[in-house]
């Protein structure tokens, strides 16, 4: 038998280009004994700047939807009111993601 085969041989982890015997090192384990995965805080501004581009995404489509309503002539008045102001309250998260978009884009680069 080898140095590192006998029943009491150490569990040797290599991470990040080191190499750890069970129960020395950081703590790589989750709870069901899969290396956990590292986040970085640069993964954590892309998935801020692909959420916001969802939420500009939908937010704009509402928003264009809901124009058309009030285009159309066929709709009593108190109704493209109604639509107006729906229009008039969701059209402010669309701007606000999209300008969060950018500074988070430049924050990236």
């Amino acid at each position: 038998m080898g140095a590192g085969s006998g029943a009491g041989a150490a569990k040797i982890i290599r991470y990040d280009g080191r190499d750890f015997e069970r129960g020395q090192g950081p703590d790589l384990r989750g709870r069901r004994g899969m290396i956990a995965m590292m986040v970085t805080p640069y993964d954590l501004l892309i998935y801020a700047h692909t959420v916001l581009f969802v939420y500009w995404l939908g937010g704009d489509l509402g928003v264009y939807l809901t124009a058309k309503y009030v285009a159309n002539r066929n709709l009593p008045l108190d109704e493209r009111f109604r639509f107006m102001n729906v229009l008039m309250k969701c059209d402010m998260e669309p701007r606000t993601a999209l300008t969060a978009i950018n500074h988070l884009g430049f924050q990236m680069a």
